[in-house]
This record gives C-alpha cells, structure tokens and sequence, in this order.
C-alpha cells in the first residue's frame, strides 16, 4: 500500500509533503492524457497516412524512434516497480501505468506516421510529449518527497527523454521534403512548440527591421493547404455538389469545407477560458497570503507559507503562460481559416467571372465584392467563435461571481439580457446599414472605373472638371449612406459602453445593500469580484458587437451567394460531331453487344470522314438576338462556311453583324435553329473593340499559348508591326498600358490580329479589324493573308470576316449581306456585276485603288513612351519622407481643431475608465464600511459611459467622413489634372486601389500608473518592460508597416486582372484560355494570400509577447507580495493585478492602433507622393477669353515641335509643323498609322509639350489652362465615350452634376430630334427613352460613334465654339451610314472649322484643305 493512507484518496492534498496524492496523480497525470492520447491517436496517424509520402528517411527518424522505445521501456520499468514496490501501491496505479505504456506505443506511431507523410511535426503527439514530460517531472518530485527513488529516478529519465523528443520534433524538414513546393514555407516546417510560441515569424521579423525592401518572395510559401488551386477544386467541387440557394448556404458549405478547422479553434479557445478565470483566482490567493503574512508570524508556520507562496507563485505563471499560449494558438488557428476561406471565395469569384457573359460580369463590380464583402467576412469570422465561447464564458463567470457575492450576481443578468437585445437589434441594424453601404460602393466603384478607364477621352472632351465634380458627388452620396451606418454604430457603442460601465456599479450595489458585502467592501471580494465581472463584460461587449459583425458577414456571403448563383452564359452551338456520336450511342446501347462493336467500328471510321468533310460553321434557320434579349435581332439566317473558305460580312450599322459574330463563339441567344460548329477548339477571334492586357507586346501576341519563334515572327511580320517593335525603347518587351493605351489605334488592332494568328486556330472569326488602319496598310496585311498564297489560305482557315473593306469581294468565297431588318442573304459568286454593284451599294466606296500616303511602317510617337513607374506604382519608402509633414497632412485632411477635440475626449474616456477601480482602492483604504462611497464610484462610471459615447460618435459622424472627402477630393483632382503621358502609364487597376484606400496610449499610461501604484519595488520591474516594449513595438513597427504595404499592394493585380478579364471573356472563351487566365489568377492570389495572412500572423506575435510581458509583469508583482514584507496593501495588489490582466490586451490595442496610423499613414502617403509627383497641367488661364470663344474659327500652327513627355528626349511626335487654317475651312488630316495625325489634334488640345506657337482667333492656346482649352472645342475622338448612367446624361455629360432635372428634361425635344436624325431614337425608345441606362440600350460600336456626334452636336449648341475636331469619330461605320452622317456634320458644323483624322478617303474628299503627315512632318498639302 501507499506510503501516506491519504494516498489512497483522490482529494485532498496532504499538506505535510505540500502535494497531490499518488492517486489524484494517477488519474490527472496518468490516465486522462493516457485516454486522450488513445482515443485521438488512431485517427490522427490514418489520417497522416492517407496523405502521400513527402518526407524521406533519414537519421532524424531514426532518432525520433529510438528516443521513444526509451520511453517506452522507461513506462514498462515504471510498470514493474508499481507492482513490485507495495507500499507505491494505488487501487488506480496499475491502469494508470497500463494505459501510460499503450499511449506511448500509439504516440510513436503518430510520430512515425507524420515524419514521413506530412511536412510538420504532430500537434497531438508534441502536446502530449510536452505536457506529460512537465507532469513526469512533477511526479518524479512527488515520489522522491516519499522516499521512492526508483520510481523517482524513472519518471525523471522519462521526462528528460520527452524533453529529447520535444527537441527532436523541433527540428525542421525542409531539406528531407520529396518534392519541393514554392508553397512550402516556414511554418509548414516548423515544429509544433514554434507554431505555439510564433518562434518561426522571427526571421521574418529580423529581416524586416533589418531590411526596408521587403517583398512578397521574402514572406515564403505559406503551405500547401493555402495553395489557391487546391482551395478552389475543394471548394469549387462541393459548390457543384450542392449549389447553395438558402440564406446560410454559402456560409454553410465554408463550414463543411473546412470542418477540423473548427475543431482546431474551438479547443484552445476553452483552454484559454480556463486559463483566464483562473486569473482572478490566482489574485485571490494573492491577497489572501499577504492578508495571511500579516496576521501569523510563527517561525513554525513560515516554512509552510514559503512553500504556499511559492505555489501561488507557480499558479500565477501557469494561468498567465497557459492563457498566452492557448488564446493566442486559438487566435491564430481562426485566422489561418479566414485566409482559406478568403483564398477560396476569391479563386471562386474569378472562376465564376469566366463563366458569365459580358453583360453580366459589366454590371456586377467583382472587386467590390473582393475587397468590401471579403473585409466583412474577415470581420465577422473572427468574432464567430468568440460568441458562443464568450456566452460560456459569461455563464462561467456568473457562477463564479456567486462565489463571492451571493445571490447579487442575478443582478449580472439584467446586463446580459440588455447585451442580448441589444446586439440582436444592433445587429440587423448594422448589417442592413453595412449592405446598404456595399451596394453605393459597388456602385462608385464601377462608375470611378468606367471613368478612368477612358480618361484620356474625357479629357480631351474637356470633361475633366465636371468628372472631378461627379466622382466627388458619388463619395458624398456614399459617405451619407455609410453616415447612417456610422451612427448605428456609434449607438450600438453607447449601449455597449453603458452595460460594461454600468454593470459594476450595479453589481456593488446589490452586494452593498442586499447580499454578498454586508461587512464593506474589502480587497479580497471586491478585486477578484472586479477581475471576474470584467471576464464577464468583456465576453457580453464581444458577444454583442460580435454579433453585428457576424451579421455583417452573412450579409456579404449572401451578396458573394447572389453573384455565385448569377446565371451562366449558356452555349448552345452544336460542337462538331460530338452530340451526333451522344444520340447514336443512345440507339446503339439498344443492339446486341457484337452489333455494337461493328457499329461502332463503322461509326468511327465515319467521323473520321465527317470530320474532313463536315463544315467548319454551319446555320441552318437561325433567329440570333444579342445575349440577355428574347427579340430576334436576325431571323432565319442559313449559311454553311466550307473548311478553308472566306466569307465576308457586310451591312450597315446596327444590321446585327457582330451580334451574327458572337453567334459563332457561343455569345448570342439561339432563339430557333442550329448553329454548328465543326470542332470544339481554339477560335481566333478579333473584336471591334480591342481587348489587349496590361503586358509586354510579345507577351500580348503569344497569351497563354507556347511559345514558338517562327509563329510568333511571322504573326508580326503580317501585321505589320516590325518596324514598329523596333522603335519601341525595350522592343517587344514593351509594356502597352492599360487596354494598350501607350498606342495608337492602328497599332492595337494589328497587335490583336496578330494574337489571333499566333493561335493557329483552324476558324477565325475577324469583326472589322482593318477600321482603325489606312486603306494601304490594310489592303497590304489583306493580302498576305487572304492573296493567292495568303497565310490563312495556306494554311486551309475558315475565316468569317466582317469588314468595310471592297478588297474583300475579289477574295471572298462567299458574302453575307445584313439589310439591317433582321434579314441575312448570302451571295456565293460576284461575277456578275449586277451582283458586285449591290455589295458596292452597301459598301459604297469606289474599288480602284487608294494611292498611298507613305512609304514604310511608321509608329506612334505615343508608343515610344518608357514604361517607367509613375508615384503611384512604386514602392513606398518612409525613410527619408518627413513624417511630421506626414502628421501634418493626416490633421488637416481631418480638421486640426475636431482632431484635438477628439483627442481630449479620448484620453479623458482612458483615464475614466481606470478610474473606478483606483476609487475603489481608496474607499478599500480609507473608509471600507462608509457606503456612501458608492455614490462617487457610480458617477464616475456614468460620466465615463457619456464621455465614451460622445468620442465615438464625434469619430464616427465628423472626423472619419470629413477626412475621407477631403482626401478624396484632392486625389480625384489630381487624377484629372495629371498629363496625358501619366495617364498612359500609369496602370488604371492601381489607380482604382488608391482610390480606396489612436489615442489608446494614454489608457495604457494610466494603467501602467496603477500597476506602479501597486508596490513601490515595481517601478523597476516596470521601467524595464516599458523600455522593453517601446524597442519591441519599434522592432515589430518596420516589419508591421512593410507587410502592411504589400498587402495594399497586392490588390493591384487581383484588380487589374478582374477588370481584364471581365473586359475580355470573349476572346478568353473564344481561345481556350479559361483555364490559363485561371491559373495565372491563382499565382496572383497566391501572392496577395502572402502579406494577408503575414499580417495577421505578426499581430499574433505581438500579442503572444506582449501576453509574456504581462506574465512576467504578473510573477513579479506576485514574488514582491510573497516574499518581501510590508511592500504592499491588500488594496494595491488587487488593483495593480487587475491591471496587469488587461494592460497586455492594451497595451496590444495601443500597438496595433499605431501600426493602422503608420500604415494609414503609408496609404497617405501614396497619396500624398501621387498628389506631389504627378505631372499636373497648367491650371491657370492668362488669356482673357470672350463667353463665346472660339468665334470665329482660325487655326495657326507655327514651327510646332512636339512630345509626348519631357523625358522623352529625340523622342519627336511632330517636327517643326506648319500650317494655317482660315475661319470655316474643313481640313482633312491624312496618313498611315502612326504617322502624327492624332498628335497634331493633341498638340492643339494641349496635351503635348511643344516649342514653336498654337493660335486659336490669334490666341496662343499655352495662355488657356487646358481644361478650359478643351472646354470650348468640339472633340469627336475615335474612342467613344461611355457613362455609367442614362441615355440623357450620356448626351449632356456636361450637365451630369445638375441638381435640378427639371431644367435638363427641358431639353429632351431636342434630345429626342437628335436622335431620330441619326437613326438611334426608335432603338432608344424601345429600351425606356432618355431615362433608360446606356448600358441596357445595347448600342453597337458604331452606334455609340453616332451617339458620341450626337452629343457633339449638342455641345456645339450649347457653347457656340467655332472649330470641330474630329478623330476617326466613324471609323466603326459602314461608308453608306458614314455619308449620311458626314453630312449631318457639314450641317451642323456649317459655318465651323473642321480637321478631320480619317483612314477613309471618301470621308475627307471634299475638305477644302488635306494634309498628308509622315513621322511626325507634313509632307504634303493639297487644296
């Protein structure tokens, strides 16, 4: 039997030895480990062993298993002297020991088993090792304290040899990994105790601080379960298992994504609850043992009371350590499944962004639902596990409280049914506020992108001050929208302020006056009651502002839910032979099994014949409306295009052509009929309008498909674009821009034809790819791709080209004529010229050769830009940048004097909070049994409940929205001012990031002058950690900011990819290129994956260590009240532990706010450095300029030398251009591709830098600011302008920002009358009139050229300007509409000046003036 009888008993301690009984041992120590590891080890090493083998054998496995057949032969040694020695003897020794010795069998295969199927160490066998080795060790003690040695000396090896085995598990395996995975990082290789304790975030952390060029490659592979692919096939799959339709279902289906996810959270978060009620505990027996000390001072009793102190000593660490390590862990499990959640919502939103048809992707803003409803999920998730724990940690704490307050407790519960109902109601009132908020900025967002999008246009227009004007309106109406969510807020924090303040108050009230303090209020009721109240509040604060977060968050799954469940574009051609093979095999399963062999024997040989013989395309009574629509734009169209024939398409404007195109590649509705498709392969399809990526031109030509030379020199030497590549500064590696604004217009169609040649397809489906080029050009890459020995000819390529061009009659196979009533005819011979004169008609322009403008390829000079980084793009640095000028800039965009209101109410709210409790020690001190105190301790707490309310409020409704209009404002002016070469390189998806994108120090001082109240030896204890932190949050600070930076960064790409993509998917289906353009936005998001989580992680770190400063803050003040006599009160000890519980999570919140001030301060930054660095226009006009001006129309160029940018050098865009236009003169400017004409109208417009002299009515236009330059000109340009809004503010865009509709509706006769004279009004009407959104109208390229003159017209009335300029403004119309409109324009502009840029000769026949351009000089000039 045992040693002591009360051995045999599981409690009580026996206070002789100071210890636990061997049974009490047994049961805690032994078996329950034991059991856990028994019941969890079987599935965690199947589990392991599922997985394949990524880690080789070597010494380390080796080590690892001869290191546990130790400990199991020191389990089994223990076994037998359990047995042996009888007076070591417990009715439960022999199944502790049993079971002991089965789990370390069952550890060792779980160690096995992870060593080589998995990239980490096993959290179950490390915690299992470590914790039972701390308990091996207090055993060891326990049976030496009886004189047991063996068992003693046993217990001791075993724990030295899991001390071996917790260092060996430590021991990363990077260099043993099978197959190496650039997702493979440090954590993934990190042993468990690194993982609990952050040691592998320290790297990064030093090379941060030591390095202020940290980038996304520094980070690392964050492991293989974030890897983007692997998220989207998991989460991809069970969406297409079960599509979630309910209101939870996507919320739902993240759940069963990741379920032991969960499971990982929720078990430390309720270690860490343990560990923190046992805080107050620990404090209790604090004050209790320095009440002890006072009252007993025998010499008999000190050595007893050493020991106790020392344990009391030993539980503080453990409750401070085990919460640090358990909240923290918890913590950061929850964050590592919000960044896979996050992965795989934004894999899934790019997937599904190519399975929508271009209607649907234009009208759903994508980034809006990455950046906003993701915030909001991150939000929400965050706080979805601490509600139920928080409401458990309230019940526990109320249980806890009765303890030491009796039944006033109850009391407690009114505050938690107010936080119920409270969070209940501010809950829907958030989240509704939140999706009101989301759906305005969805909303701006797209019309902010729209606008940028075609900024040079606007700008040339003169639209840039009312664009200013426009987006400012469309912040303003976002901030009221989120004002209202603001204040629901800010009542939602007055509430949440009232019942945390309040509830002490009430508490002591009912302990005073009815139950629980009848004796006055003393420290060692009174802090523990404070300590467990506040783990009480602070659960119901989180459960209820939680519980508006959650809200939020489901409210943004359900918008994410709704895009989900966003019908997809159907495709319903029929796929060659394909569904042929689908209906035999129906018939043939009918036969008798030999029948099938030999019919499908037959049937193959067939479809290798039907696939030689079968055509390419084939319709057959097709009625084709655009997608969306259920009205047959064409009806009973029947055509077969033969393998390698040409079929040309012709028709007027608004016929249907491209709509009959899109019909091809699955983008039409097929109301009736079939429309066949020979095989199911890559399309080489070229759009009207030109899709091109922000990449190099090689880069652009070859997509996603291999690379091969000889195709890739020949698809740029048939476009014509070798001349031009080698004037580029970096040839084909040139960066284009945006859409490939850094080139011309010619230069961007050739550039995407000759994308669609690389691709080889076997069909190309061409829609008016020779519009933007001169006759010559086009005529010449015609040629060699549909001559006699064409490439396509050669190559047997059915081609379906939509063209203006009459060279296509000589080539065509056959030609297929749109009448624009929906009907379609097909011509298969010309030779008749009966026959050739009605496709003429339809064309009208002449057939006899153009002569040519010039000789050799030219380019652009708007092409040779440098690809440099504009401010806007670039790294931000902070070294160097004056931080003060910084602090500056961030006041006055609040409002100096709100700022320092708002800054006196906090650091009042900081010292009132802290306020109660330090009352409270001195009513304790001075008059404990005077309840009249309680009268001053709840009018603090009321005062501080206003006072906080107040702040918030005054945040939330003045500073917050007056700063974000303020830099707003400043940003949007800057962007519309800048330079027209900034505009071209400088990428729109950055732009778009900007434009998206404290005073808690004084709470901690008054904390840390509590703690320092608390014990005069403190303050040395105190002076230390304080040095300490400010090195860590410097040290922490360099690295924070930095990764903080790359996770705003990182949003530029995902951006500028959604927005190509969903400009694209056209020519992405038609190519194949989904799963390319899939798989180059997994590495994006795989990047931006990097800094997300990182930031997170470092915040984790922070929170770890300043948790350690608290533990050791709190084993100091324990030591001091222990051991050093009279050093403090009962009163100051409860009040300085109280705060040391808190301070750490201050103190966290104090860092975090300065880090989001350094990091905001970086966005300012970025914004402060666009403001300053960007190239502005002159704003400033000298000229005094009459209200009608021009008057009378003449133009005066003298010696005229002009760039594109002062940097660029010999760089010329005009050289030394003269000429001079009389009043009402129409001049026609003319040339190749590339050769000046354009510059001479951007010149004029001021957007050129330029030597030699511009006069306008003898007025130098370098007097006028060019805003209001282009303000009284008339700019038809050939990129049509598009608005995100109705018909009639598309038509008065200068009007957009009128207050009072009536007085523009006032105009609409005059809209209407516009209209029907070019054709649009009756389509127009059909879809709603002037109210109706441009958008939904669904005009045709060339009809939104009609539209753009249109709106000409009407500006023309408006301001009476003189002169007219007309960039390609018809070059997506046929010649019959295009003579029709040019006549429209001589009527309206009869008495103006007019310079007309044309490829078509027909257009600028009659001009009174024509002047032929070659690289940059006039050449020629005829009359």
């Amino acid at each position: 039997m045992a040693t002591f009888a009360a051995d045999q008993s599981f409690w009580p301690p026996i206070h002789a030895l100071f210890d636990f009984t061997l049974t009490f041992e047994d049961v805690v120590m032994g078996i329950a480990p034991a059991s856990l590891a028994l019941l969890s080890a079987p599935w965690v090493a199947r589990s392991a062993l599922r997985e394949e083998r990524c880690i080789r054998t070597n010494f380390l496995l080796w080590l690892k298993m001869l290191i546990a057949g130790g400990i199991f032969a020191t389990d089994v040694a223990t076994l037998a002297l359990r047995r042996s020695l009888t007076d070591a003897h417990t009715h439960t020794a022999l199944a502790a020991t049993i079971l002991t010795v089965f789990a370390s069998v069952a550890i060792s295969a779980v160690i096995y088993a992870h060593h080589l199927y998995d990239l980490q160490s096993s959290s179950l066998s490390s915690t299992y090792v470590a914790v039972t080795m701390l308990l091996d060790a207090t055993r060891s003690r326990s049976f030496f304290l009886r004189d047991k040695v063996p068992l003693g000396a046993a217990a001791a090896v075993t724990a030295g040899l899991k001390l071996a085995m917790v260092l060996a598990e430590e021991v990363p395996k990077t260099g043993l990994i099978l197959h190496p995975s650039p997702h493979v990082g440090r954590e993934s290789t990190s042993g468990f105790l690194s993982r609990l304790c952050f040691l592998w975030v320290n790297p990064l952390l030093s090379y941060g601080y030591r390095h202020d060029d940290l980038a996304v490659d520094d980070i690392g592979g964050l492991g293989p379960e974030f890897a983007a692919e692997l998220l989207h096939r998991n989460f991809g799959r069970r969406w297409r298992e079960s599509p979630a339709t309910s209101g939870f279902g996507l919320a739902v289906l993240c759940l069963r994504c990741t379920p032991l996810a969960f499971l990982a959270i929720l078990l430390p978060q309720l270690c860490a609850t343990g560990f923190a009620f046992s805080k107050p505990f620990v404090l209790q027996q604090v004050i209790a043992h320095l009440g002890s000390g006072s009252s007993s001072s025998s010499t008999s009793s000190s050595s007893s009371r050493s020991e106790a102190g020392n344990a009391v000593i030993g539980a503080t660490t453990l409750a401070f350590v085990g919460f640090a390590l358990t909240n923290n862990f918890g913590q950061h499990r929850s964050y590592r499944l919000l960044t896979q959640i996050r992965g795989a919502l934004v894999t899934e939103l790019f997937a599904k962004c190519t399975r929508l048809s271009m209607k649907e992707a234009e009208k759903i803003s994508v980034v809006t639902l990455m950046t906003a409803d993701i915030q909001g999920i991150a939000q929400g998730l965050s706080q979805l596990f601490l509600i139920p724990l928080s409401l458990l940690q309230a019940g526990i704490g109320m249980y806890l409280l009765s303890l030491i307050v009796s039944y006033s407790f109850v009391l407690v519960i009114v505050a938690v049914l107010a936080s119920t109902l409270a969070g209940y109601s501010f809950g829907i009132g958030v989240s509704n506020g939140y999706a009101r908020w989301n759906r305005i900025v969805e909303s701006r967002v797209k019309k902010t992108s729209n606008v940028l999008s075609q900024l040079p246009s606007i700008k040339m227009q003169g639209l840039g001050p009312t664009m200013v004007k426009f987006l400012e309106n469309e912040r303003a109406e976002e901030m009221a929208v989120a004002k209202k969510y603001r204040v629901v807020q800010s009542w939602q924090s007055l509430v949440a302020l009232l019942i945390d303040i309040a509830t002490p108050p009430l508490l002591f009230a009912g302990a005073l006056f009815w139950t629980g303090l009848q004796g006055g209020v003393n420290a060692k009721q009174v802090f523990p009651a404070l300590a467990i109240l506040g783990m009480v509040q602070n659960p119901l604060t989180v459960a209820m502002k939680g519980y508006s977060s959650v809200m939020v968050m489901m409210k943004s799954l359900d918008r994410i839910q709704e895009f989900f469940n966003t019908e997809e574009i159907r495709d319903q051609r029929i796929m060659g032979h394909s569904d042929l093979e689908e209906a035999g095999e129906k018939t043939k399963l009918q036969q008798e099994s030999k029948l099938i062999e030999l019919e499908t024997e037959k049937q193959d040989q067939i479809g290798l014949l039907e696939d030689e013989t079968r055509p390419p395309v084939e319709f057959a009574n097709v009625d084709i409306a655009p997608l969306g629509q259920n009205t047959a734009l064409l009806q009973n169209v029947s055509f077969t295009a033969k393998k390698g024939s040409l079929t040309a398409v012709v028709g007027g404007v608004g016929s249907g052509k491209s709509t009959f195109l899109h019909s091809i590649l699955g983008e039409a509705e097929i109301l009736q009929g079939t429309v066949t498709v020979g095989r199911d392969g890559p399309v080489g399809y070229c759009d009207q309008v030109v899709w091109l990526r922000n990449a190099s031109i090689r880069d652009n030509i070859v997509g996603s498909s291999p690379f091969d030379q000889e195709r890739y020199d020949r698809a740029v030497r048939i476009c014509r674009l070798s001349a031009d590549i080698d004037q580029f500064p970096e040839g084909d590696g040139y960066i284009i821009g945006s859409n490939g604004c850094n080139l011309s217009g010619g230069q961007r169609q050739r550039l995407s034809l000759a994308r669609a040649l690389f691709l080889e397809a076997r069909l190309m489906v061409l829609d008016d790819i020779f519009s933007a080029l001169d006759h010559p050009t086009a005529t010449a890459i015609f040629s060699d791709l549909f001559g006699e020995n064409g490439f396509l000819r050669r190559a047997n390529c059915t081609v379906i080209l939509s063209t203006h061009l009459p060279e296509c009659l000589d080539m065509a196979d056959q030609v297929l004529v749109f009448d624009g009533k929906g009907t379609v005819s097909v011509r298969t011979t010309l030779k008749q010229e009966k026959q050739r004169r009605e496709i003429l008609e339809v064309l009208r322009q002449p057939t006899a050769e153009q002569p040519s403008a010039s000789n050799g390829s030219e380019m652009s000079a708007k092409s040779v830009l440098p690809a440099k980084p504009s401010p806007i793009t670039g790294k931000i640095d902070f070294r160097g940048v004056s931080r003060a000028g910084l602090y500056g800039l961030f006041l006055k965009s609040m409002g100096i004097w709100q700022f320092c209101v708002f800054v006196v109410l906090q650091m009042m709210m900081s010292a009132l909070e802290v306020l109660p409790d330090i009352y409270m020690r001195i009513w304790i001190e001075v008059a404990p049994t005077n309840n009249l105190y309680y009268i001053g301790y709840s009018s603090i707490a009321i005062v501080c409940a206003c006072t906080g309310a107040v702040t918030v409020a005054f945040y939330f409704v003045n500073i917050a929205p007056r700063a974000a209009m303020r830099l707003h404002q400043s940003f949007s002016e800057t962007v519309m001012s800048s330079t027209l070469s900034f505009i071209t390189k400088t990428d729109s998806g950055s732009i778009l990031n900007n434009f998206f994108s404290t005073a808690t120090f004084f709470g901690v001082l008054t904390q840390i002058g509590a703690i320092l109240a608390s014990s005069k030896w403190m303050v040395i204890a105190v002076v230390v950690i304080i040095a300490t932190t400010i090195v860590l949050q410097y040290y922490y600070l360099r690295t924070s900011r930095q990764v903080r930076h790359l996770e705003l960064e990182a949003h530029t790409p995902l951006y500028t990819q959604f927005l190509e993509i969903s400009s694209g998917l056209r020519h992405i289906r038609a190519f194949k290129w989904e799963e390319a353009i899939l798989a180059e936005s997994f590495k994006l998001i795989d990047s931006s994956q990097k800094p997300f989580y990182m930031l997170y992680t470092i915040q984790r770190w922070l929170s770890f260590v300043l948790d350690c400063m608290s533990t050791l803050l709190a084993i100091i003040l324990a030591a001091i009240a222990i051991h050093i006599p009279n050093s403090t009160s009962q009163a100051a000890i409860g009040l300085g532990f109280m705060q040391v519980i808190t301070v750490a999570t201050t103190s966290e919140q104090t860092i975090d706010a300065w880090t989001r001030l350094e990091t905001s301060l970086g966005s300012l930054l970025r914004v402060h450095l666009f403001n300053i660095e960007t190239p502005l226009e002159p704003q400033e006009t000298l000229a005094k300029l009459p209200d009608v001006w021009p008057q009378a129309g003449k133009i005066e160029f003298e010696e005229v030398t002009a760039r594109y940018s002062p940097d660029d050098g010999d760089k010329i865009a005009l050289r030394n251009v003269s000429f001079a236009i009389t009043p009402g003169q129409k001049v026609g400017l003319r040339g190749r591709t590339g050769s000046g004409k354009s510059s001479v109208i951007l010149t004029l417009l001021g957007f050129l830098e330029y030597s030699g002299r511009i006069l306008i009515d003898d007025v130098d236009v370098s007097t006028i600011a060019p805003d209001k330059l282009r303000a009284r000109l008339i700019t038809i340009s050939q990129h049509s302008v598009k608005f995100s809004g109705t018909v009639r503010n598309n038509l008065l865009p200068f009007q957009i920002n009128e207050m009072e509709e009536e007085k523009i509706r006032e105009r609409d006769g005059e809209l209407q009358d516009e209209l029907c004279r070019l054709n649009l009004w009756e389509l127009v009407q059909e879809k709603g009139g002037l109210d109706a959104k441009l958008d939904d109208v669904g005009l045709s390229g060339g009809q939104l050229q009609m539209l753009c003159i249109a709106r000409a017209i009407l500006r023309h009335r408006d301001i009476g300007g003189k002169i007219v300029l007309v960039d390609e403004g018809t070059s997506n119309i046929d010649y019959e509409t295009d003579a029709a409109i040019q006549q429209a324009l001589k009527e309206a502009f009869a008495d103006c000046t007019m310079i007309t840029i044309a490829h078509r000769t027909n257009t600028i026949d009659d001009c009174d003036l024509q002047i032929e351009l070659s690289k940059g000089e006039v050449v020629k000039k005829e009359r």
